[in-house]
């Protein structure tokens, strides 16, 4: 009964105050108890929210108790009337207001200007019983109309207000009303104060994402914190840059196929079809015919010479994939240290020179071809690398942890007997019989009589144009010695000794004469490279790939591990050539 005519004291006093209208009562509309207090430090107005909350205790003895408790109150109402927010604390004693265990009351103070004379809003915030908090959320001071959390921290990380969105970050923060910050967020917020500047950060919670602003004000003893949940906001901007990583990606892929092409367009043009009417050479087309429509691995074996490649030519053109590109490896040309970065590709930084991430031949394969001529030669680590994308398609670039999963066809060649490599352990018997679906072998010349007449001719028609002479025949004795002759080099060598008779020929008749020795060593033909030879070979293909950069990180001399000094006198040595239209020109010599 105490209490009840004690809070009816108080409203009479209130609602009966002059000035008191509309406008005030309009606080009414929020959840946040408020009211409104004199100069004099006299309550003339409350909110349905601060009655709620004030239901427990006398109210008169409450203001009598907490009001004169406001330290200072006379500077702090020259600073509210100044229009500042003052924010301060009271603690009570259990014997202050009866039946109250020892409590603290946050409230936070603003000028009314329109009333005359003026009036400050004073704000409840949280009350604290017990070194525990009876308040909730819902009795912050921010309007809980605001759908995405508010809150105001005191200089020392204490949690003053919190509308009632702020639940979930709270929650993750494990904060209640009137408790500390700990961990990131108080240090993001003690730099926020040091430096007095705003500041945003990205805190997970969960599975969303919470955009804090930390946002100190000017004169004022506590921090605004606001936050939005931009869950969705990072999903996008995480899904873009995967987008923009595809896209980067396949402008590499693009960029890295078009150089391929532009080089198999120079063969391309000048490139021969398979010629010949043999037994011989028709039973091989018809097996070509037959494995082109399929995806069949196949095996070309067959000696040097043969035209080996021409064959996988046929068979990619054939195919439902000759729209994607036909990409050629020489297992035996790549050095055993590049061979693998050929092939799969290499991550930026997997090996020293590799200064920017570059696409295998498989990736640029990728629906398409991969044509690997002298497979015999591919080193024995590698070939287990080669059995997994038969087997699943997948693939790992070199340095990279990224498994690619690409749709390849296979078609491989070799002069050399796997069997015996495989005898030797020179060769993995399983990848021998994942390759070997469908062996096609290329006959040589020599089983070919009846197409040597044809392949002469259409060799004469082809460097007559090249040359610019004007050959109209072979004389019958020069074509019978090409037909008697057994052809070691095959193909390849017929074609070299119509060049060189064409060259050496004066008038509109071939003279092979000079061009043609029947006493030709053939052993010769087949004589292992000079040391010499081999050095040269691997200084160009470096140069190449390093697109003739000598010196820094990503030169041939470091690739090739030698100092750029001696890499250059090796070039003049060679007479190696940088060709035309390089971008990188830094080949001097003193």
């Amino acid at each position: 009964m105490l209490v009840e005519s004690s809070r009816k004291i108080v409203s009479s006093k209130i609602i009966s105050s002059p000035g008191i209208g509309q406008k005030e009562r309009l606080l009414d509309n929020i959840e946040a108890p408020a009211l409104l207090i004199t100069e004099q430090r006299q309550p003339i107005f409350l909110n349905d929210a601060a009655k709620s909350i004030l239901d427990k205790y006398d109210q008169d003895i409450f203001f009598q108790a907490v009001l004169p408790e406001v330290a200072e109150w006379k500077s702090n109402w020259q600073r509210i009337s100044q229009g500042h927010t003052v924010t301060t604390s009271v603690d009570l004693s259990p014997e202050s207001i009866p039946g109250a265990s020892a409590i603290r009351i946050d409230l936070t103070f603003s000028l009314l200007s329109d009333r005359n004379p003026p009036c400050a809003l004073c704000i409840l915030g949280s009350f604290t019983q017990d070194h525990g908090l009876t308040d909730t959320i819902n009795q912050s001071k921010f309007p809980d109309e605001n759908p995405n959390p508010v809150m105001r921290f005191s200089k020392d990380g204490r949690l003053l207000y919190a509308n009632r969105s702020s639940a979930s970050i709270l929650s993750c923060w494990n904060l209640k009303l009137g408790g500390r910050l700990k961990g990131t967020a108080w240090s993001v917020l003690s730099d926020v104060i040091r430096q007095g500047s705003q500041r945003n950060e990205d805190f997970p919670c969960g599975d969303r994402v919470y955009t804090v602003t930390f946002a100190p004000l000017s004169d004022d003893e506590f921090v605004n914190v606001y936050v939005l949940d931009t869950t969705e906001i990072m999903k996008a901007k995480l899904e873009l840059q995967t987008a923009l990583g595809e896209v980067r990606e396949l402008k590499n892929k693009l960029q890295q196929e078009n150089k391929y092409l532009q080089e198999e367009i120079k063969q391309e043009l000048g490139s021969d079809v398979i010629i010949g009417e043999s037994d011989a050479q028709t039973d091989l087309m018809r097996k070509v015919g037959q494995v082109a429509r399929t995806d069949a691995t196949v095996l070309i074996s067959g000696e040097t010479g043969t035209g080996k490649e021409l064959i996988a030519r046929a068979i990619h053109a054939g195919s439902q994939r000759k729209d994607r590109p036909l990409v050629k490896v020489n297992c035996a040309a790549l050095p055993a240290n590049l061979i693998e970065s050929e092939l799969f590709g290499h991550e930026k930084g997997a090996f020293t020179g590799a200064c920017a991430r570059k696409i295998g031949r498989f990736e640029l394969a990728d629906a398409g071809t991969i044509f690997l001529d002298e497979i015999g030669d591919l080193p024995l680590e590698l070939q287990s690398k080669l059995l997994r994308v038969l087997q699943e398609g997948e693939l790992e670039r070199v340095g990279g942890i990224q498994t690619i999963r690409v749709d390849v066809r296979i078609i491989s060649a070799t002069n050399r007997s796997l069997a015996d490599s495989i005898d030797a352990g020179e060769f993995r018997e399983d990848l021998f019989y994942r390759l070997n679906v469908f062996p096609i072998e290329s006959p040589p010349l020599r089983k070919r009589k009846k197409d040597i007449t044809l392949l002469a001719n259409h060799f004469v028609r082809k460097y007559s144009v090249k040359i610019g002479k004007r050959i109209n025949s072979i004389e019958a004795p020069f074509m019978a010695q090409l037909q008697a002759y057994d052809w070691p080099g095959n193909v390849r060598e017929l074609e070299n000794i119509i060049e060189r008779a064409i060259i050496l020929s004066d008038g509109d008749t071939l003279q092979i004469d000079e061009a043609f020795d029947l006493s030709i060593n053939p052993k010769s033909l087949h004589a292992p490279k000079t040391i010499r030879e081999v050095e040269k070979e691997m200084i160009q293909a470096a140069l190449e790939d390093c697109d003739w950069k000598i010196e820094g990180q990503c030169g041939a001399a470091t690739r090739l591990d030698m100092a750029p000094s001696t890499l250059r006198e090796r070039i003049k040595k060679f007479g190696i050539q940088k060709p035309a239209g390089s971008k990188v020109i830094n080949i001097q010599f003193a």
